[in-house]
């Protein structure tokens, strides 16, 4: 834990004993390399707002020290207050200081999943009783349908209205992208991209995309997956730092694929998880507090994380 916050230090200590990994907290750069250099798979947490001097130099020493994957940005702000971190060699995951419950267990799961060379399923960041419910889509117009699944999903969850609607928006436009981003042929050419989205189709196997959703007293999950794996880690950031280059920034008409609306779904408070392998599956899982009132969730965890292979 590379911070000199009491609460991040706190955090920490919680993190590694969950995962029973051994624990080193500091700000002072010989410390830092030492922890790392002493480790055999370190996974780094880094509060850019510590470290004094050497806070310009730490991207580039972390970048020739340990893989991306296994560095965790920790801020008090979101993500959008600080466009720079997305540009750094050694951006992939970045969680929102929310240290309360049930932020730890959550952010222990994910860190759990850094170790494994395919994160995938939505069940292994929920207790093993949980429920998965599956929506399988094998043609295009079967969206709507699927949407409207979810949204009874949290109606029975009597989630707040304003924030079952959020949820639901943005599924739909995680089940948009696996019809119509993701199906790309062997030579990587997109074959769907420019196809109009209120077309008829059946699917072929290959291209059906599949959705679970799942939840246990604290917290709410959906996964979105399609089976060709072409999300791409460096187009992620591309569009994250084209969305905070411009505040109106929106996608145009003409390029149907050309945005992922990262910004909204990060700005509305919706933690994010993206996993890929490459020809094999893409994975983008939503996770949110369940929260009592609109309030309650906006004061939860929050968190984005890139994990490609």
């Amino acid at each position: 834990m590379i911070s000199d916050d009491p609460e991040d230090l706190r955090f920490g200590h919680e993190i590694a004993s969950n995962n029973q990994y051994d624990f080193v907290g500091t700000s002072i750069a010989p410390k830092i390399m030492s922890a790392i250099s002493t480790s055999t798979q370190p996974i780094v947490f880094w509060n850019p707002g510590s470290a004094g001097n050497i806070a310009d130099r730490l991207p580039k020493m972390l970048a020739n020290a340990v893989s991306p994957g296994r560095v965790f940005l920790i801020t008090d702000q979101p993500l959008n207050a600080y466009p720079h971190l997305p540009d750094t060699q050694i951006f992939s995951h970045h969680l929102f200081r929310r240290f309360k419950p049930p932020g730890p267990k959550l952010y222990s799961k994910l860190v759990a999943t850094v170790a494994e060379s395919k994160p995938f399923g939505l069940e292994r960041f929920f207790p093993a009783e949980s429920k998965i419910q599956k929506i399988t889509i094998t043609r295009s117009t079967q969206k709507i349908a699927a949407v409207e699944a979810l949204q009874n999903f949290f109606n029975k969850l009597q989630l707040p209205s304003r924030l079952s609607a959020l949820v639901a928006q943005a599924s739909d436009e995680l089940i948009m992208n696996a019809l119509f981003d993701a199906p790309m042929l062997p030579n990587g050419t997109p074959y769907r991209r420019k196809t109009e989205r209120h077309m008829d189709f059946s699917l072929i196997e290959k291209e059906h995309v599949e959705i679970c959703v799942t939840s246990c007293d604290e917290y709410v999950g959906i996964a979105v997956a399609d089976q060709f794996g072409t999300l791409k880690k460096d187009v992620l950031l591309k569009f994250l730092r084209k969305d905070y280059e411009a505040e109106a920034y929106t996608v145009k008409d003409t390029d149907p694929g050309a945005g992922l609306g990262l910004r909204g779904t990060m700005m509305a408070g919706l933690s994010i998880l993206f996993v890929s392998a490459p020809n094999m599956r893409t994975e983008v899982m939503i996770f949110f507090p369940k929260a009592q009132n609109y309030k309650e969730f906006r004061e939860g965890f929050r968190f984005l994380s890139i994990q490609t292979t």
